[in-house]
């Protein structure tokens, strides 16, 4: 468990920067977004994750 833990604050924590940068223009965003090959369910959830660590960060 504890294993676990850590690694997601440092899977966070590693990316937390890029985020950041990204969040600091929603061009950026959505152009990095688009970029990765997932399908629409999976864009929609994964803007739905980085809405949420928006709230937190």
């Amino acid at each position: 468990m504890n294993s676990l833990a850590f690694f997601w604050v440092s899977f966070l924590g590693s990316f937390l920067w890029i985020f950041r940068i990204f969040f600091n223009s929603s061009k950026l965003l959505h152009l990095f977004i688009y970029s990765l090959p997932y399908t629409f369910t999976e864009r929609v959830q994964l803007m739905q994750l980085l809405s949420l660590l928006i709230v937190y960060i």
